[in-house]
Parts: C-alpha cells; sequence; structure tokens
C-alpha cells in the first residue's frame, strides 16, 4: 500500500466562487506503479465545514484483464465516502459520486483531503488520466 499526491498537489487546495461554493477540480497522470491493491492518491483539500454536494471521476481504461475496482474517498478517513468501489477504471468512463458523504449532506469538522483508493489492484495496469472534480457548499 502506497501513497501518492497527484500532480502539483500543493497548487490543488479548494477554489471558492464567491462566498459559499467551490470546486476541487484535478487532473492526476497515473503510473502502472500506483496501481496496486490499497494504494492511494490524494487529489485535493476541501476545506473544513464544507457539504460536498456532487462530483465525478473521469477516468481512461487502467486495466487490460478488467479486474481494478477503485473508491474515492477521504484520505485518512472513510475511502469510499464519495464513490463506493466501482470498476469505471476496468473500460474507462465517467462515474458519478454515490457515496454517504453525498446521500447524507454531512458537513467537514475539518480540513479533508479527497483520496482515489485502489480496492483491488490492476491485473494488467496501463498508465492513464484520471480527473476527480468535487462540487461543495460552504454555507
Amino acid at each position: 500500500m502506497a501513497t501518492t499526491y497527484a500532480n502539483n498537489y500543493m497548487k490543488n487546495a479548494f477554489k471558492s466562487f464567491g462566498s459559499n461554493l467551490g470546486v476541487l477540480d484535478v487532473t492526476h497522470e497515473i503510473t502502472t506503479a500506483e496501481l496496486g491493491t490499497a494504494d492511494k492518491i490524494v487529489f485535493g483539500r476541501v476545506p473544513s465545514g464544507s457539504s460536498i454536494t456532487g462530483g465525478y471521476i473521469a477516468c481512461d481504461d487502467l486495466d487490460a484483464v478488467t479486474s481494478i475496482t477503485i473508491a474515492v474517498g477521504i484520505f485518512g478517513g472513510d475511502a469510499d465516502a464519495l464513490l463506493t468501489a466501482n470498476t469505471i477504471a476496468r473500460t474507462g468512463g465517467i462515474a458519478t459520486f454515490d457515496g454517504a458523504l453525498i446521500l447524507n449532506k454531512t458537513t467537514t469538522s475539518s480540513e479533508v483531503e479527497v483520496a482515489l483508493t485502489i480496492g483491488v489492484g490492476s491485473g494488467t495496469p496501463q498508465a492513464g488520466t484520471v480527473r476527480i472534480v468535487t462540487f461543495y457548499s460552504t454555507l
């Protein structure tokens, strides 16, 4: 299990639009070495007091054999709080967040880091591009 920070992680802080809407929009070029079981890639931060209202992951086909599963959640917390055991990385495409953090409209009590976790590692890993977009409100 290894942890990687997305390309230019320090620049991937939250971006606010006006006083209460924000988006975390990060693209990362994943290497084959980052596709092992339980590996994590941290994409960026969402501020304290935020309610994550939605988001999605868009990715290339990261597994030539189609065994990989991924989750998106909170680094150091609930690994699948935003997206649970999804197979989108088997073929590539887009998956909308459907996790408990969104469904329960949970407000963060501190700044959190959004991370991708590899559930089942890639049988035949392929490097590719992954983009995670997270929408949040600080109302």
